[in-house]
């Protein structure tokens, strides 16, 4: 399957791409704080506990401890809600996104998923007939019932026109960087890449807790 677009049902401006990483802990520091959500209740917690070991104290703050942590599940949920939401667009879009998480999670040399030198792509970058037809994936009739699974291709240069197998590549390190930092998103907006009480916020998980 030769993959040129994903067409991502929530637009990130590109030039907003590092602000937001920044704010869900993943960005690169380079003169901006990235400790990220979590991270910022984290440095509290340890910061209260430094301030009752100053004045002679041992343990927490009564109750302090307890609305920290009460914060920090709340933020960080797992995304749940954007998949048993009763708006039939929510679960539309959070299916979409669940299956581009399931092309992500295959692919070699993401950020998740460093090729490492690898050439030889064998048992990776293989995404099952299942997983895309429950993302609504239409596939031909004459093939989607044959085959166990698909081979995703990215684009090398995205401004070659007429996309051919030439100006593709199996893995993402060796895409074209545009579509790279399109892809790279993924895992921070679907609701398969959030986790909860994993200590990584993603974007799924702060549009549920503003929800």
């Amino acid at each position: 399957v030769l993959m040129t677009a994903l067409d991502l049902p929530l637009n990130i401006e590109s030039d907003k791409t590092g602000a937001l990483e920044n704010f869900l802990g993943a960005g690169v520091p380079a003169g901006n704080f990235a400790f990220g959500v979590t991270g910022y209740l984290d440095l509290i917690t340890t910061a209260t506990a430094a301030l009752v070991a100053a004045v002679g104290g041992t343990g927490g703050i009564p109750g302090l401890d307890d609305q920290i942590n009460a914060v920090k599940t709340q933020i960080d949920n797992g995304g749940d809600c954007l998949t048993t939401s009763a708006s039939p667009a929510d679960n539309a879009a959070a299916a979409f996104l669940d299956m581009l998480h399931s092309i992500y999670a295959s692919a070699p040399g993401t950020l998740l998923n460093p090729a490492l030198g690898q050439t030889i792509f064998t048992t990776d970058n293989l995404i099952t007939t299942s997983a895309l037809t429950a993302g609504g994936a239409s596939l031909p009739s004459d093939i989607g019932g044959l085959l166990p699974g698909f081979k995703f291709l990215y684009p090398i240069d995205q401004a070659v026109p007429g996309f051919t197998l030439s100006n593709a590549t199996p893995r993402i390190d060796g895409a074209d960087p545009a579509f790279v930092s399109q892809f790279e998103l993924i895992p921070k907006l679907a609701p398969d890449g959030a986790t909860a009480d994993d200590g990584q916020i993603t974007f799924a998980e702060v549009l549920c807790a503003a929800g």
